[in-house]
């Protein structure tokens, strides 16, 4: 080795990686598939974790490993192969004895001698080949290196590399390799962006058990949203929230507070790019180290959400001919010429990971990473705030010649053009409001200066329409609803609007009175409002008790409205019938009629419109049945956030829903958050007191399952619920002067029997739950029989009826079989953990016991041969949640049904566990959906579920769809 080459042996030594690492296991796999190939590539911007993961996983790869870090002095072909051969010699330490270092750098150093690198590679190979153990070299910051001699070195060894040798190139940008070469021929593994993203799991591992934030895990899920998974931003969020401002000693050493907790919140939903810790790194990182032309274009195109090079080409129309000179220098060697366009400067960032993302596969459109996006925005609005104006109307002009008016609106009310603004709401609103984009027509509305809203009537009563939709005070939709009386030829559209207020303070009759007046009036088919009044005018059929009478009334609306082309309609009333389908214990074909109206509410940009909100909370409730508990919270998260654009008071459901997630995972913080976000709602909406009721109804539940008896005792003596009216009105004429919350008293009337059951007093259980049988089979009410006859065999064994108990345990069974009921069962037995109840009449039971009951029931069931394999999983099911909630006894000796589900569970539990993300594409692969599909049902781009399936096969040892699907059922996954 030549003495002027002085090696610093820090580099060659794996990275110190701090305590607390969060162990992300499918990213172990991926690189370990990685291995057999060539090279793997770990392309991703600044923060993404790049050497943390291949620093941990290099400790347990079983490999002979070698690490070298580079920086930009090995750009000298000398100091970087010195690097190399001594990382080499670490993992083949014949290589000194075989290759003469020191007398190959000194050759390359020579004066004269032609600066390649190429004589060595033959010398070196060889070597390497004599070598027989497998290896593998990691170079770290390889977008460092642009010397193309030492590029040059890099490609010739992959092309001849011997197959004992692994390379994996950690890099911030896409190297000028040959990769496609390589991918085409099946040499080349890839981790990327979208593979280093943290989930919402490991998001929740990183925040909450290594830095110990103690987050709720929606708080968790909107910092991962908000970072877009970048490791940095979530470091930085925990940074930031460990060092709020004012945060005084007491706090620090008692943890969260109620105040810290709301601030904390607070900080949530504003954490940006403009966030000191975020901004510092953006800066110095990625921001500071381009060359001025690309910051300038940077700045200039951040005022998009979303980026085309056409479009870009609009706004940089006025770039200088220096610009474009400085930027064709930016071009990577090998790659692109020149780069003259948008789109070119578009691919340049994405192959530099310049926090660009593309939004499909053409890489036609693209956006910034939000934090990204914030930064940029700010230094733009700091630097050149007139010039954002002049960029906003350019945008604007471009959308509207190509026909995307929703996004020339947004540009020509950030360009103050309002008149143009106010042309343009004026052509699409009929559109939104159809899609129930209520929400965003308000806000761009509330933009406008008030002369320019009167001086349009038209834009006035979409207006007062997305106004009435969304829920606002009645006092407010009455003074806008007066106004609008007086512009003539908008009378009959006025009908249709209080005919669809009507509906929410139970005015049924006068519901159905305006609605066919209007229909009188409105030219058929006319658009969003004669869609209303079509809906309305069947609200009676839609709310009767018989669920087979209002399954029927529900799709002949769907038939009404399919004739029609009425899309709102059409994706309101499947979710109506997923309701009904709910109720009658049909819940595959719910979630069927679910995502059917999740399919109808995909955008022409692949965007969904907000009444989707309704089909995502109806998919949450079912897999929260079905016991998917993160499956149901990301549902639900969405659902809310979706439907409270469409009409905010729609997501009471949709947060009281949560709360019973929230509690099934122990989530004590988020059910209190999600029921303070129900009751503001419900006071918010001051057209009926129904939504009050309901959200006080779920908060007693709650208290009563977390051991607050008094609590449940209260609110039943609160609203008298002593015996429920076993005839409901079963035609909208019946309804006059019927009390609309005694559609609530069947649900109260189980809850009271249920803590009848608990305080040891079965025989009025019973006395509350038999008289319902008969109503509730003759209106196909599968899923309120569900939970009854549960309650009844548990009060049947309270007073020692120990077959009478089993017969309708079995019945129950039956029953739940069909839909897979899960978590009714389960909240069973837990709610008996809490209170210690026997189910056996005995006095003061241990806790669990209720438990042990069930279980009991459940293998006599077994051994009567009575849905044996649906006992079983519930058996597994009890087992599971028994680790975090129950004490179990010892088990007899299982029949052999049971033998067998026990060990087809044994070899699931051989198979290393698919994450919950992996189980959604797993479940997904058993039907006819392609991969494209499946990405857009999961809200993900395709790479990502190619990462999931690459793990997936790995795991099932599977080479293929069908193979993996087949292994699966074998292993009762799916």
């Amino acid at each position: 080795m030549p003495e002027a080459i002085q090696l610093l042996h820090t580099k060659l030594i794996l990275p110190v990686l701090r305590p607390g690492l969060v162990m992300r296991a499918r990213l172990q796999a991926l690189l370990d598939q990685g291995l057999a190939r060539r090279l793997t590539l770990v392309s991703a911007p600044a923060g993404y974790g790049k050497t943390t993961l291949l620093g941990n996983w290099a400790k347990s790869c079983g490999y002979a490993l070698a690490w070298v870090s580079l920086d930009e002095s090995d750009n000298d072909p000398a100091r970087f192969l010195a690097y190399f051969l001594a990382a080499l010699q670490k993992v083949v330490p014949t290589l000194g004895e075989r290759f003469a270092v020191g007398q190959a750098l000194a050759a390359y150093a020579r004066p004269g001698e032609p600066r390649s690198l190429d004589k060595l590679i033959v010398q070196l190979i060889n070597c390497l080949q004599a070598n027989a153990s497998p290896f593998v070299l990691i170079l770290d910051d390889f977008h460092l290196i642009s010397e193309q001699v030492v590029l040059d070195f890099i490609t010739n060894l992959l092309e001849h590399a011997p197959a004992q040798m692994h390379l994996i190139l950690a890099t911030r940008s896409d190297p000028p390799l040959p990769l496609a070469r390589l991918r085409a021929r099946g040499q080349l593994a890839e981790v990327r962006i979208s593979d280093l993203r943290f989930s919402v799991e490991e998001a929740t591992a990183l925040l909450n058990q290594a830095l110990g934030l103690n987050l709720s895990i929606s708080e968790v899920a909107g910092l991962a949203e908000r970072t877009e998974g970048w490791a940095a931003g979530l470091q930085m969020a925990a940074l930031a929230l460990q060092n709020f401002p004012g945060r005084t000693r007491q706090e620090q050493a008692e943890g969260t507070s109620e105040r810290e907790r709301s601030r904390r919140s607070a900080f949530i939903q504003a954490f940006t790019g403009s966030n000191r810790y975020i901004l510092d790194y953006l800066v110095e990182e990625v921001l500071g180290r381009q060359p001025e032309s690309v910051q300038s274009f940077l700045l200039k195109t951040s005022i998009l959400e979303r980026l085309s090079g056409p479009l870009c080409d609009a706004l940089e129309s006025s770039r200088a001919v220096e610009d474009r000179e400085m930027i064709e220098r930016l071009a990577i060697q090998g790659e692109a010429p020149a780069l003259e366009t948008g789109q070119q400067v578009l691919e340049y960032l994405e192959r530099a990971n310049l926090f660009l993302l593309p939004l499909d596969d053409r890489r036609e459109w693209y956006r910034y990473h939000r934090l990204f996006a914030d930064l940029l925005r700010k230094r733009l609005s700091q630097q050149a705030p007139q010039a954002a104006v002049r960029l906003h109307g350019q945008a604007a002009a471009w959308f509207e010649q190509h026909d995307m008016r929703a996004e020339a609106v947004e540009h020509a009310l950030a360009a103050g053009d309002f008149e143009h603004a106010a042309a343009l709401i004026e052509q699409i609103a009929q559109t939104l409001l159809n899609r129930g984009e209520s929400n965003t027509l308000i806000r761009w509305v509330r933009s406008l200066p008030e002369d320019c809203l009167r001086a349009r009537p038209r834009l006035d009563l979409v207006y007062v329409a997305s106004l009435t939709i969304f829920g606002q005070p009645e006092e407010l939709l009455e003074a806008h609803l007066d106004r609008l009386t007086h512009h003539p030829n908008v009378a009959a559209e006025v009908k249709a609007l209080r005919a669809y207020k009507a509906v929410f303070v139970a005015d049924f009759l006068s519901a159905e009175r305006l609605a066919r007046q209007a229909l009188e009036e409105l030219p058929e088919r006319s658009g969003f409002f004669y869609n209303l009044a079509v809906w309305v005018s069947f609200i009676g059929q839609l709310t009767i008790e018989d669920l087979h009478q209002r399954g029927a009334a529900v799709e002949a609306l769907i038939r009404t409205a399919k004739v029609a082309d009425q899309p709102l309609v059409m994706i309101g009333t499947l979710c109506q019938l997923a309701d009904v389908r709910m109720a009658q214990g049909q819940l595959y074909q719910s979630q069927a009629l679910f995502q059917q109206a999740l399919d109808l509410s995909v955008g022409p940009q692949g965007e969904l419109a907000p009444v989707a909100g309704l089909a995502l909370i109806g998919l949450g409730q079912l897999h929260m049945e079905w016991n998917e508990l993160q499956q149901a919270s990301r549902y639900l998260e969405r659902g809310i956030e979706l439907v409270q654009a469409w009409r905010e008071f729609a997501a009471i459901e949709g947060y009281t829903s949560f709360a019973l997630c929230c509690q099934a995972q122990s989530d004590a913080p988020g059910v209190q958050r999600c029921l303070e976000q129900a009751r503001q709602l419900a006071r918010a909406f001051d057209a009926t007191e129904l939504d009050d009721r309901v959200v006080d109804f779920i908060g007693a539940q709650v208290l009563f399952r977390q051991g607050d008896l008094s609590a449940a005792e209260r609110y039943l003596q609160e609203v008298s619920t002593a015996r429920l009216p076993l005839q409901e009105p079963a035609h909208v004429g019946d309804l006059v002067g019927y009390d609309i919350d005694q559609r609530l008293r069947k649900y109260e009337r189980i809850f009271q029997a249920w803590v009848e059951i608990t305080v040891g007093d079965p025989e009025d259980a019973l006395e509350l739950l038999d008289p319902m049988l008969p109503w509730l089979e003759e209106q196909g009410r599968v899923k309120m029989l569900v939970e009854v006859e549960l309650l009844r065999s548990q009060a049947l064994l309270d007073l020692g009826q120990v077959d009478q108990a089993q017969g309708v345990f079995e019945h129950m069974l039956a029953l739940a079989e069909p839909g897979n009921f899960v978590r009714t069962i389960l909240d069973v037995a837990r709610t008996g953990f809490v209170y210690g109840h026997t189910a056996y009449g005995e006095a003061g039971g241990s806790p669990g016991s209720a438990a042990q009951a069930l279980e009991q029931l459940l293998r006599r069931a077994i051994q009567h041969n009575v849905c044996s394999a649906y006992a079983g999983r519930l058996l597994s099911a009890l087992e599971a949640g028994a680790a975090a909630n129950f004490l179990f006894a010892a088990a007899p000796a299982l029949p052999s049904q049971v033998r067998a589900i026990q060990t087809q569970f044994a070899m699931s539990a051989a198979v290393e566990p698919l994450s919950e993300r992996e189980m959604e594409v797993l479940r997904l692969l058993d039907s006819s959906l392609t991969t494209q599909e499946i990405a857009d049902r999961l809200f993900v781009a395709v790479s990502t579920i190619r990462s999931h399936l690459k793990s997936i096969y790995a795991r099932l040892d599977a080479h293929h769809r069908a193979e993996a699907v087949a292994k699966a059922r074998d292993l009762h996954l799916i």
